[in-house]
């Protein structure tokens, strides 16, 4: 358990959030529920949970659940976080008083759940926690019309996705796709989304409709990197990530884009990274990948280890400014006596007595959190070469199967019909070149 703003033991917590409570709201905290109408909100109850492939201890996720209740609410809000210890997954319990101990009201709806959703996300990601990519409310990814449409088999968005799914080891770009669907007789429509009509169909649909695979992201990363046979996988880096990646190790050489020209550009970006790097074969690739893997895993502790060191001093500076604030005041209540205590404490337990010991770690945590800014620097680069290295090693299993240069003739081949088909439906007819005349 931790908490901030208030004692961790639950009776103690309870008294110094009902006396926040009462103080600033002017209204009994306990209560009783009324008959009729809305009660009011005395606490805010959130819970977040993580992935056990992510394998978060119960102390990783105690440090995460302090920096999202400080980004989420501030340094004045008063809360309890726990967590659990005998559970398969780690997940934490957060209660926030609904008033803050400067008097600010906090409040739960729709909208400050998705901005909490999007600060919990920004913290996971600083401790290498990749978070859930649902969304909505429902967490659902197709319509229930359409799912029973799918379970019958009647679905045109079922036999478009299905198709898809099909070409998706054959292409090489999202560009790629819509041309080999159109030589099957799709049509193709470009807009704010691609939208696409199979033979027969009536309407056009979106592609985002066919549920979250299918959306232009999902898309351009599904066939960058499943196109690759025997279980290679690097679908952490989506095409995006790939292109600024090789930009960052090629010195900016090298700004490479979906279209069929550049992938002649890519394989030079290839070969400039092989020659600057002086790697001669592909098992030394497969070696550069994995001293990498370890030394973001080494990095990633030194980045949580400083993380939470800094939010600590963070509290501690907080804390004795608030305790310099309240010392002199007369004839303190008891909510501000509480709250003096809760900062002398603090101070104690951190050995600061003084304004000056106070100004000595503020130097500190401006040390640290410019060394945090060099680790990040230095974490981006590693994953640059990461992402490269797995392209280098995918590209090269697919060269291997001895079918690469076909693909390349093919696809090229494809862009070339559906450029010519394009232009003919372009073209006028007789009558209409008479009426323009």
């Amino acid at each position: 358990m931790s908490s901030l703003n208030c004692l961790t033991d639950p009776k103690a917590a309870y008294d110094m959030m009902k006396l926040v409570y009462e103080q600033r709201s002017g209204k009994r905290f306990d209560a009783p529920v009324p008959k009729a109408g809305k009660a009011r909100v005395k606490a805010i109850h959130y819970i977040i949970s993580f992935d056990p492939k992510d394998n978060v201890s119960p102390s990783k996720a105690m440090v995460i659940g302090r920096e999202f209740v400080k980004k989420m609410f501030g340094m004045d809000c008063q809360c309890v976080i726990a967590s659990h210890t005998d559970t398969d997954n780690t997940h934490l319990h957060i209660l926030v008083n609904s008033y803050d101990i400067s008097g600010k009201k906090l409040y739960s709806n729709w909208h400050t759940l998705n901005h909490a959703k999007a600060i919990s996300d920004k913290v996971c990601e600083r401790f290498g926690i990749e978070p859930y990519k649902g969304k909505g409310r429902g967490g659902g990814t197709i319509a229930y019309n359409e799912w029973l449409h799918r379970k019958d088999g009647t679905s045109w968005k079922k036999q478009i996705a299905e198709k898809i799914d099909e070409l998706i080891p054959q292409v090489r770009s999202v560009d790629d796709l819509n041309e080999t669907l159109k030589a099957l007789g799709y049509e193709i429509k470009h807009g704010k989304y691609i939208s696409v009509r199979a033979p027969g169909q009536e309407r056009f649909v979106m592609t985002k409709t066919l549920g979250e695979d299918y959306t232009e992201e999902s898309l351009s990363t599904r066939i960058r990197f499943n196109y690759v046979e025997g279980g290679f996988s690097i679908a952490q880096y989506d095409t995006n990530e790939l292109y600024k990646a090789y930009a960052e190790v090629t010195d900016g050489i090298y700004k490479l884009d979906d279209s069929p020209a550049d992938e002649l550009d890519r394989m030079y970006a290839i070969l400039y990274v092989l020659n600057e790097k002086d790697i001669n074969s592909i098992g030394e690739v497969e070696g550069k990948s994995q001293q990498i893997s370890k030394e973001l895993e080494r990095l990633q502790k030194e980045v949580e280890q400083v993380s939470f060191e800094q939010s600590k001093r963070e509290e501690v500076i907080y804390h004795a400014e608030q305790y310099f604030k309240y010392k002199d005041i007369e004839n303190p209540t008891d909510y501000e006596l509480q709250m003096l205590e809760t900062f002398r404490k603090s101070m104690e337990d951190n050995d600061i007595h003084s304004e000056a010991d106070i100004d000595k770690l503020r130097d500190k945590q401006k040390q640290y959190a410019d060394y945090l800014s060099q680790l990040e620097v230095y974490r981006q680069s590693l994953k640059s070469y990461q992402a490269v290295y797995a392209d280098i090693q995918a590209t090269y299993a697919q060269i291997s199967k001895g079918n690469y240069i076909s693909n390349l003739v093919e696809r090229e081949r494809r862009h070339k019909n559906a450029e010519n088909q394009t232009n003919e439906k372009q073209k006028p007819t007789a009558s209409k070149k008479n009426i323009r005349r």
